[in-house]
């Protein structure tokens, strides 16, 4: 301050001649001592730290006032420090079921570890809330945690500093918005209850439940309406198929009439007089028609039809059926109906009972398993001679059982049916992936990659060969009656639950039928022990099956057998290349000429489980 009042002073002498350098000018030091200055700065750090040991301990202490009034309900309850400063021994000795600070729940989220208790109180110091949303946004990822009661510990200033209660309220909502079920301010020296903490529980678990039931509800009817959405769009898609992509299914004949009255059951000129069976999908009604006669439908709802796969597969039954050579030992069919509701098959009756009843029905009658030995080698020659029209049509049926073959009224013929399994092959080379079938009677590499979890090479098995020992395990069935081959492997009174154990019980057959009783039949334990051969390379074919060095079938079982004969041998000798040269065109062993130059489409192989309870 003296400094500008000296200079002025100079100037004015100077001004007036007198010499200024007579008078000492000394300008004084505005800086203290160095000393000085680090000695202040000192004792302002100690203070400093002084001040802040303390305010942290008074709000350690506030926590700790705060959570006194809990009583024996803290075992119960867990502790989430917001501000980790906070953490102390003495809160830690209140006897909780478990302490953490927000540093922990971070780690918490990376081992998946839960927290015990009925709850966790989420205890918050001072008027900024920033650490308590952090906590609660971490425990909303945390799997399992009980209810989140955020408390909020405030002094009487900082209740009334904070800002007034619309402020307050916000700063609730976002916590509620972040995670936390219930939030409590305690002001100046007020305390939690164990009362208000169990309040509190009570209250969000009943929330809670309330929640689960408005959203189990709004999700119920949000997949009802989905569904229903999609299944209109899957319908449509899925019933523009037949007659354009599937010719063998026409369009839907608007025309057509299902009555279902007192008076008469059918369709169109088609009246019902009775069921002959029924399965999982469909059932065969017997019924009249004024140019056909007697006669069988086999109906399946629509909507028992859920994907492409099994509306392919049914076209591909009518198509095989409609489009074999006749032959007296199978099943014929003579077109198809589509309605509004149902799709029908329409084939020929061939009788009332399939195999497997008449032979129960004929045991009860004789009193004694099986049937005639000449009326059981009658039907194993008939059923040999349709399997080898079938290959020579290069057509595998793929589900030969006892339930597959009708049987005539009179009792003395049988006829194959149940083509929904039915594939046509370019040859025995070609290897066939889709696994089907029933058990006993399926062949032991249908079942074993069945039961193979992943592909590998050389995947798929010779359809023609898995037909053949399935019709040896038929020609079991016949000579042995009823559940014949079930009592040989020790199926009886069920089948093993263990998947495993099937597949070891079925390659293990040809052992068990090496030592059992030779059937009446001549020849026929041999011819078995030939089809059931466990190497499907080594096993024989229908051709051998039906020829001279097996049961030597005439022209009389068969329609025309030496042709099918020949064409069965120029399959079992052609080479790989050769078979897909000569790829058949139809469903039988003619040419693509002869059937009106119509090419069928490849079919598809769906996974069909196999049955487990037959």
């Amino acid at each position: 301050e003296c400094v500008p009042v000296l200079m002025e002073n100079a100037m004015v002498m100077e001004s007036e001649g007198l010499g200024a350098g007579r008078f000492a000018i000394e300008r004084p030091t505005m800086r203290p001592p160095k000393q000085n200055r680090c000695y202040v700065r000192q004792r302002l750090s100690v203070a400093a730290e002084k001040a802040e040991v303390a305010a942290l301990q008074q709000r350690r202490e506030r926590v700790l006032h705060a959570l006194s009034g809990l009583g024996t309900t803290v075992s119960q309850l867990s502790v989430i420090v917001a501000q980790p400063e906070l953490d102390c021994e003495d809160l830690r000795g209140m006897g909780f079921a478990a302490v953490k600070t927000s540093v922990q729940i971070e780690q918490i989220l990376d081992t998946e570890e839960s927290l015990p208790g009925s709850g966790v109180l989420l205890v918050n110091v001072g008027a900024d809330v920033r650490p308590a949303h952090e906590c609660c946004e971490n425990l909303d990822l945390v799997t399992s945690v009980p209810p989140i009661i955020v408390v909020l510990v405030l002094t009487d200033e900082e209740y009334s500093v904070q800002v007034g209660e619309e402020a307050r309220q916000l700063a609730t909502k976002s916590l509620y918005n972040n995670g936390a079920d219930d939030v409590m301010t305690l002001r100046g020296k007020e305390v939690i209850t164990s009362h208000r903490v169990q309040e509190a529980i009570v209250r969000t678990e009943i929330l809670a439940e309330k929640a689960s039931e408005v959203i189990n509800r709004e999700v119920g009817g949000l997949k009802t309406r989905t569904a229903k959405t999609l299944q209109i769009a899957w319908n449509r898609f899925l019933w523009d198929m037949p007659g354009k992509v599937l010719d063998s299914i026409p369009l839907k004949d608007e025309s057509l009439i299902e009555s279902a009255n007192s008076n008469t059951i059918g369709v169109g000129d088609y009246s019902f007089t009775s069921q002959l069976g029924a399965g999982a999908y469909c059932a065969v009604f017997k019924a009249t028609h004024p140019k056909l006669g007697t006669c069988a439908l086999k109906v399946t709802n629509k909507d028992s039809i859920k994907g492409v796969g099994q509306l392919w597969m049914l076209g591909s039954e009518a198509r095989i059926m409609t489009g074999l050579v006749p032959h007296p030992n199978i099943v014929r069919a003579h077109g198809v109906l589509h309605t509004e509701a149902n799709i029908m098959l329409i084939m020929e009756c061939a009788g009332d009972l399939n195999l497997h009843s008449f032979v129960v029905q004929t045991e009860k009658a004789r009193e004694c398993p099986g049937l005639p030995v000449e009326l059981t080698e009658s039907f194993i020659k008939q059923e040999a001679a349709a399997i080898a029209h079938l290959h020579a049509s290069l057509v595998c049926h793929r589900d030969l059982k006892p339930s597959n073959w009708v049987v005539n009224d009179e009792g003395t013929s049988v006829r194959l049916c149940g083509f929904g399994l039915a594939v046509m092959s370019c040859g025995p080379q070609q290897k066939i992936s889709h696994c089907c079938g029933s058990l006993p009677f399926c062949a032991p590499e249908v079942l074993k990659m069945h039961l193979e979890d992943h592909p590998r090479a050389g995947w798929g098995y010779n359809a023609f060969a898995a037909d053949v020992w399935s019709l040896g395990a038929n020609f079991v069935e016949l000579s042995f009656g009823s559940y014949g081959i079930e009592r040989l492997m020790g199926w009886v009174p069920k089948h093993p639950a263990d998947k495993q154990q099937r597949l070891h019980d079925v390659e293990h057959f040809p052992e068990v039928w090496a030592g059992a009783p030779h059937p009446s039949i001549a020849g026929l334990h041999s011819l078995v022990a030939h089809m059931i051969e466990m190497c499907p390379k080594k096993r024989w074919s229908i051709a051998q099956v039906v020829g001279p060095e097996g049961l030597n079938i005439v022209e009389s079982h068969a329609c025309p057998m030496p042709v099918l004969l020949h064409h069965l041998k120029q399959q079992v000798h052609e080479t790989p290349d050769d078979a897909q040269a000569q790829a058949p065109t139809g469903p039988s062993c003619g040419t693509s000429a002869e059937w009106g130059g119509e090419t069928l489409p490849a079919v598809p192989e769906e996974d069909q489980e196999i049955p487990e309870d037959q």
